[in-house]
C-alpha cells in the first residue's frame, strides 16, 4: 500500500484531535477544549503543510507532530524547516515531535548540526515507545484505532480490545469508518496483526465494500495481479514441457521478463 494511502488515514484521525494521543506523545495532560488546531499550511516565501500544529490554549505551548512511515534523511532538515516557518508564523517555538510508524527500525536522527548551528527534536517510535494500552483508556475512537500502531504486549487481547471498543459505536457508518482505518493501519505493522484485524472484522460479520475500502481494494488488485502471475507460469511450464522453447522464446511470446520465465522454471525444477 502506498505511503500517501497511510498519511491520509492518519491525518484524517488526526483532524478530531485524539487528545490521548497526543497527551502520551507530547508529555503533558491536555484537554480536549483546550487544544486549538492551528493552520497546517505555513506560507511565507514557501509554502509547507505539516501533519499536526495544535496549540494548548491554557499555557500557550505550541506542538508540531510529523509522521513518518519510512526513514527520511531530509527529515533533519525538514523538521527545521517546520520549526522555523512555525515560529514566524505564530511567533512561539512550537514542541517538535517526529513520529515513526514503520515496521522496520527507525534510523532517522533526533537532531541536526550544520556549522555552530544545531536543532533537536524528539523521535518517538510508536511500536516501542508508546503502549497501545493507554490509548484504548480514551474516550475518542481515533485513539482506538491509532492504538494498532503502538506497542502491543498481547497482540490477541489488544486486537480484540479495539474491536469491542468500536462494537460500542452505535452510528454503522462510522463503525465501518474506523474499521476500514484499522485495516489500513493494520498494514504498517507484521502479518500476525493483521491476520488478527481481519479475523475480527469477519467476527463482526461486516462486509466492507472493497471499492471503498482502500486496504481491501488493494487486496483484491492484488490478488488479480498474483492470479495473472500464476497463470503465466502455468503457460511457461507448459511452453518448455510440450513446445520445448528456450526460456528467452518463451519470455518474448508471453511478454515477460526472461529472469520471470527461469525464476518459474526453477520452481517447477525444469531448470
Amino acid at each position: 500500500m502506498s505511503k500517501r494511502k497511510y498519511d491520509k488515514t492518519i491525518r484524517s484521525l488526526l483532524k478530531d484531535l485524539p487528545t490521548t494521543f497526543i497527551e502520551l506523545l507530547t508529555g503533558e495532560k491536555l484537554s480536549k477544549e483546550a487544544l486549538k488546531p492551528l493552520d497546517v499550511k505555513l506560507q511565507k516565501v514557501i509554502e509547507r503543510e505539516a501533519d499536526l500544529i495544535v496549540e494548548n490554549t491554557q499555557t500557550g505551548n505550541i506542538y508540531h507532530l510529523e509522521f513518518q512511515s519510512t526513514n527520511d534523511p531530509s527529515m533533519p532538515i525538514r523538521m527545521a524547516l517546520y520549526f522555523y516557518l512555525i515560529l514566524q508564523n505564530y511567533g512561539r517555538a512550537p514542541r517538535q515531535f517526529l513520529v515513526y510508524v514503520g515496521k522496520g527500525e527507525c534510523t532517522m536522527p533526533d537532531h541536526i548540526e550544520i556549522g555552530s548551528s544545531r536543532h533537536q527534536y524528539k523521535v518517538i517510535d510508536l511500536k516501542k515507545d508508546l503502549n497501545c494500552e493507554n490509548l484504548l483508556k480514551s474516550d475518542n475512537p481515533n485513539d482506538w484505532v491509532l492504538s494498532v500502531l503502538c506497542r502491543i504486549d498481547s497482540q490477541g487481547k489488544a486486537i480484540r480490545r479495539i474491536f469491542e471498543k468500536i462494537k460500542t459505536i452505535e452510528d454503522r457508518r462510522l463503525q465501518q469508518e474506523l474499521i476500514q482505518k484499522v485495516l489500513i493501519l493494520a498494514g504498517l505493522r507484521d502479518k500476525q496483526i493483521l491476520k488478527l484485524v481481519e479475523q475480527e472484522v469477519g467476527n463482526m460479520g461486516l462486509v466492507i465494500d472493497p471499492e471503498t475500502n482502500l486496504y481491501l481494494k488493494e487486496l483484491v488488485e492484488k490478488g488479480k495481479e498474483t492470479g495473472k502471475l500464476e497463470a503465466k507460469k502455468e503457460d511457461i511450464i507448459n511452453l518448455y514441457r510440450e513446445l520445448q522453447l528456450p526460456p528467452e522464446k518463451i519470455a518474448k511470446v508471453l511478454k515477460v521478463s526472461e529472469e520471470f520465465v527461469k525464476e518459474a522454471l526453477k520452481e517447477a525444477k525444469e531448470l
